[in-house]
């Protein structure tokens, strides 16, 4: 992800943080039903700065599926339904959580909503099934688009959960927090998120790349060769954790930065490339 997209989503969380509560910016890079259900309760907001920094956050993490939903949502505020606004909203979300993975068509949409439908009791139905038939056409209409103009796109996170290694990533992400490293080991990891704060990257991107810093770190203790090459072998075990493309694009960052402060750089902050483009 390129780094003014992370800037974004650091920017949403942030922004987000008084109205929803704490927001994970690495988990809205790969948990595609936790940032859609942030970015849908973002758009039921009567904050207009937040609703801007949702659609920017939406857009940095290509989530097509939001489009659809913000074009509904504008549809059903035109038509004075804001007494029914939290009600939509939840069943929303839910709704959407059976459309990650559905070819652009009519029966497979039908097929998401029977399984829908089967979630919820039975006096929840008629009003849910209506909710269905009228989000349908925006739902296609970008579908479609999406299908006939952006079938090159590297990042589409609605994807992420048909692949294998974004369970893995998702367990070593959740528990390197509680990896316990030796003072040695702490040294480059603490002077590189100094580094980071000195030049005024946000506190949850440099969480974020910390987590990167610390994955790495931990496998190099599997190494014991020159410290290049220990390096170099770190880097090449754990990046396959990191497939999509621009996920894998943060990280080959953070290894190239990172490298300058475990090697002892005297002037390894200037090797942080934070405000520049890949």
């Amino acid at each position: 992800m390129e780094n003014q997209n992370l800037m974004t989503l650091s920017q949403f969380a942030v922004k987000a943080r008084k109205e929803i509560g704490r927001i994970k910016v690495a988990d809205l890079m790969t948990d595609s039903h936790y940032a859609t259900n942030l970015l849908i309760r973002s758009y039921f907001s009567k904050d207009k700065e937040l609703i801007e920094i949702a659609r920017k956050a939406s857009n940095a993490l290509d989530l097509s599926l939001m489009h659809a939903i913000e074009k509904y949502i504008t549809f059903i505020t035109s038509k004075g339904q804001n007494q029914n606004i939290l009600i939509v909203q939840d069943y929303l979300v839910r709704l959407t959580n059976f459309l990650s993975h559905v070819n652009g068509d009519g029966l497979s949409y039908r097929k998401a909503i029977n399984a829908f439908l089967k979630t919820l009791r039975t006096e929840e139905r008629p009003y849910c099934l209506n909710l269905a038939r009228e989000f349908f056409p925006f739902w296609i209409e970008v579908v479609k688009s999406v299908t006939s103009s952006s079938k090159g796109n590297l990042f589409n996170l609605i994807s992420l959960n048909k692949q294998p290694s974004h369970k893995m990533l998702l367990e070593v992400w959740n528990n390197i927090d509680h990896e316990n490293v030796t003072e040695r080991e702490n040294i480059p990891l603490r002077h590189y998120s100094e580094s980071m704060d000195n030049i005024g990257i946000d506190q949850e991107v440099i969480h974020t790349r910390k987590k990167i810093a610390k994955i790495i770190t931990k496998e190099l203790r599997n190494h014991n060769e020159t410290f290049e090459m220990n390096y170099r072998n770190a880097v090449n075990n754990t990046q396959y954790l990191f497939k999509i493309q621009n996920v894998k694009r943060v990280f080959i960052c953070v290894s190239r930065e990172f490298y300058y402060f475990c090697i002892n750089h005297p002037e390894a902050h200037k090797f942080i490339l934070y405000h520049e483009r890949f």
